[in-house]
Formats: structure tokens, sequence, C-alpha cells
């Protein structure tokens, strides 16, 4: 046997060595051995022109100039970025402003004049006193009867009470901008969903009767229910219409089914898609709306950190910790090059999104998706969903009350008792990959950004990074009808066209996370979002 083994064991090595260099050469070229040995088969070139005029060709034509025109305006220096705060906003920058710009300037911020989410936001309470925002801060934690919320407190350069298990990602998030900021509080939203829905009683203080709103109810918890009557209410309070409210459709129809239309309508407004006002369907197409999991309603105008919410609310956005987290960061080890992915549609999740009884989990945008694409749904007169390019599956069955609508749903799905468990990285696998809502923002989106693949993005939540996002450049929105996915689907995979068009958005969505939404940027954005705070508590500044 030792003779064989003198023979054996050098093989073997040289076996292991080899296949060491193909890996690291491999991963260090970009997939190019990958691409050869398993390219997916190649998809024959369209006729000349015949796919030019496709809406999907034409939208990602407009936002590739539209980007760069954004691109192209930014301030290049403390005095240009002053100028156009003062245009825009038409308002003075707060202190702190022109060393901010230098910071931004210096980590390689591209974006240094589009913070509009901020403004928007944090700029109406400039109108009150900073004792007033103050005061309005602890009486809504006062009356607060969960603990959802806390005063988060930034003092000598850190992160600390009430910031919770917040106060360390939050405080690496700043790095050593830390040193440039001011003591001041955030008054943090822990909770998935957003809060903030004004109601009548919001105007009472604009009216000098701050006294008589800390009598009334700050808080309403609006979870298990519809709150299509209290988006309404703060539409109005707005200044928005909010058109009639669409009831859930019966039980049955998604099962025969015109809950899915065929229309062929693409995205080309995400921020209408983000906007309640304009969408009146939502209430009965996506769980937030219809029946949150969690929802405690302040109606009173408070400055509330969330990380995500649609319009009409008014929480004010920051990057969501989790983002950052080492556990949630794109890994290129765990990625294949676009080459070797397979070219298809990935998504598998759990059924969060709402709390799910036998009226409502039918029409949930989880549940609707899957039932889509894995065609237990028919879309109405207009085309059929090609299953074979969708790999889409619910892997577990949460939220439901009683016990038996989980039962009728894993039937539904057929996912068995104990769900189907993918590895985290799977979907790297695939050219296109789904991002759907859940309670809230996805914590995947960022690690499908940074891939080599494109993200099929599908939210109506509103985050920090939508000033610098676009869609069609950087990812491919989808409804939240889904009324265009088989269409979408099909282009994309099916077509040269789309082919070239996808791989375009893989590359500039890769290229664009690492420059301008990577956790450096992110706290560049905290940095800034942190000076507008500042102001609006500072006791020496006047109201107005």
């Amino acid at each position: 046997m030792r003779p064989i083994l003198r023979v054996l064991v050098p093989r073997r090595l040289s076996i292991a060595v080899v296949a060491i260099v193909f890996i690291a050469y491999n991963h260090f070229s970009d997939g190019v051995l990958s691409d050869n040995l398993f390219r997916p088969p190649a998809i024959p070139d369209d006729p000349p022109g015949a796919l030019d005029n496709h809406p999907v060709v034409k939208l990602h034509q407009q936002a590739q100039q539209d980007f760069k025109a954004l691109l192209a305006r930014q301030s290049r220096n403390p005095d240009d970025a002053e100028t156009e705060y003062r245009r825009r906003y038409r308002r003075e920058p707060p202190a702190g402003f022109r060393q901010w710009v230098a910071h931004a300037l210096a980590n390689g911020s591209p974006i240094i004049d589009d913070f509009d989410i901020i403004a928007e936001s944090v700029h109406p309470f400039l109108k009150y006193s900073a004792q007033q925002v103050n005061q309005s801060v602890h009486d809504a934690q006062q009356q607060s009867k969960t603990k959802s919320t806390s005063i988060c407190k930034f003092s000598a350069g850190r992160f600390g009470s009430g910031c919770r298990a917040w106060s360390e990602p939050l405080t690496r998030l700043l790095g050593d901008a830390h040193r440039f900021l001011p003591d001041l509080e955030l008054y943090i939203n822990f909770l998935d969903e957003p809060s903030v829905l004004l109601g009548t009683e919001a105007a009472t203080r604009d009216e000098g009767g701050a006294d008589e709103t800390r009598e009334k109810p700050m808080w309403t918890d609006l979870s298990h229910q519809s709150i299509a009557m209290a988006v309404s209410e703060a539409c109005r309070e707005r200044g928005d219409e909010f058109p009639q409210i669409k009831t859930a459709p019966p039980h049955d129809i998604m099962l025969d089914s015109s809950s899915l239309p065929s229309g062929k309508e693409f995205v080309w407004n995400p921020k209408m898609q983000k906007n309640l006002c304009q969408n009146a369907e939502y209430a009965s197409q996506h769980g937030l709306v219809m029946c949150p999991a969690t929802l405690q309603r302040l109606s009173s105008q408070v400055p509330l950190i969330s990380r995500a919410a649609p319009y009409p609310f008014s929480d004010v956005l920051f990057p969501a910790t989790h983002y950052s987290l080492k556990s949630s960061l794109y890994s290129s080890w765990s990625d294949r090059s676009w080459g070797a992915k397979k070219n298809a549609v990935y998504w598998a999740g759990s059924s969060t999104g709402g709390h799910w009884t036998a009226d409502t989990w039918v029409n949930g945008h989880r549940q609707r998706l899957v039932a889509l694409a894995t065609g237990r749904a028919k879309t109405s007169t207009g085309g059929t969903v090609d299953t074979s390019r969708l790999d889409v599956a619910l892997t577990r069955i949460v939220g439901c009350e009683p016990p038996k609508v989980c039962d009728a749903m894993s039937r539904f799905f057929s996912t068995g008792s104990r769900g189907r468990r993918d590895p985290e990285d799977r979907a790297l696998r695939y050219r296109f990959a789904l991002d759907v809502d859940g309670n809230s923002f996805s914590g995947r989106f960022y690690r499908l950004l940074a891939s080599r693949g494109v993200p099929l993005k599908m939210t109506i939540f509103r985050e920090w990074h939508d000033d610098r996002l676009r869609a069609w450049v950087h990812y491919v929105p989808v409804s939240v009808g889904m009324e265009e996915l088989p269409e979408l689907v099909r282009f994309l995979t099916s077509t040269a066209t789309g082919q070239r068009v996808s791989r375009s958005i893989a590359d500039a969505g890769r290229e664009w996370y690492q420059r301008a939404v990577s956790p450096r940027h992110q706290g560049i954005y905290l940095y800034r979002l942190m000076l507008e705070m500042a102001r609006v508590q500072d006791e020496l500044r006047e109201a107005g």
C-alpha cells in the first residue's frame, strides 16, 4: 500500500493546487473561465431595429440620460454646494455644512446636492421653535404604550443611551465624521413599519395650540387592520387627494383570476409608485395598507426616525443599520459571473408582509407574486407566464390568524410542513433576482445591487437612497400589481436586446453600489441628516 500512497498523495495535491488556482483566477478575472465553461445557451440576435422601441429599451435609455445629468450637475466645492443649497431649499445651510461638503468630497461621494429626501422630512420642523419640537418628542415618547420607540442620544462622538443595539452600527457608520458633530438626540422607531401618519389634530400646533395637542392621544394601534382610512386622512392633511378606497376583492378571485390583469404598463416613475395617495388599489394589493403586522400610528408632527416609509408617511428616513452589518454585506466569493448565471428570475422568501386572515392572504403582495410566477394565478386576456423562466417560492408560511389560514396557504402553495430552505446566496446563481417588500424594506437589496446580476425590485417604500439610485439604470422596477411582469421577464431573458440591457444594468448597479450606496456613503448621508437635526434642536434659532 505504501508505494500506492506515494503515487496518490502527490497526485491529489496537484489536483488540489490546480483547483485552487482555477478558483482564484476565475474569481479575480471576474469569471472568465466559468463564463466559457458554464455559459447558458446563446440567444440569437434580434432582427436589426426590431426591439428599438420596446418600452424597456426606451426607459433604459431615458434613465441613463437622466442619470448622467444628475452626476453632471453636482457641486464640486463647498462654495458651489452652499449656493445650490440656497437655490434648492430657499434657506441657509445648517451649521457645519461646509465641513460636511469637504468630508463628502474627500470620501469620494458623487452626490453632493441631491438630498431632497432629508429636506422634505426635516425642514417642515423649522417653522416650530426648538422647544416645541423637543416637547413634541418627549410627549410622544411619554404617551407611547409600546417599546417600539426611544430617544437615542449622540454625545461625545458616540451613539449611546436609548439607541439600543443600533448604537455601535450607527457609530461605525459615521466613522471619523463623529468629531464634527454636536451632541443631539434622535427619536428612533425600531419597528420595521413606519409610524407618522398625520391626522387633523396635527394642525393644532400650527395654530399655537400645543397644550391642546398634548391632551389628545398621539398614538393609535393600527396593527392587523386596513390603514386605508388613516392614509386618506394623512393625504388630505398633506394637501393631496386620496382616490376612492377599493375594498379587497372576494376570497376566490385570485384562484380563477382577474386580480392580475394583463396590462403591460411598465414602471416609469418609481416615486409615484411609493405614493399611497396616488395608488388606492394598494388597499387590496399590499399588506402594509391592507393588514400590517405591526403599525403604531403617530398622528402628530414629530421628527420620528424610521428606516423606510411610503408617502404620505412623514417619518424622517435614515439608512437601516441592517445594511451595514457584516452578515448582510455582499461577498463576491458567493457570486457567479454573468455568463455563468442561470438565465432566469429567482425569488424565495417567507409570507411576511402582513397579518393574514382568510380574507386577506390571497391578495398579499408576496402571495400574488408566487401565485403568478408558479402558474397558480392566471392573467386576464393579455398573455401567459413562462414559468420555466421563474424560480419563485414561499419558503415559510407565517403571520396567520387563525392557524388554519397558514394551513390553507401552505396547501395552496405546496409549501409542506417544513418549508423550503434555500441558502441565502442562492439568488446569486441567477441573472435576475426579485426583491420584494416584506413588512417593510427588504434587507437583501444591497447584496443583489452589489452582485453581478440584476435586481428586479417591487416596493412601495421610500428609503434614504432614493435620491441617488435610478430605476432602469441600477435596477429594474416592478409594479405592485405586477401586470407587466410576464412581458418584462420574457423580454429580459429571451431576447438579445433584453440581455444587453440587463447586462448594462447589472454592471451599473454593481459599480454604483461601491461609488454611492456602500456603508461609507450611508455614513455621509447620516452625517448630513444629523446636521439638519441639530439645527432643528438648536434652541438659539428662530422659528420660521
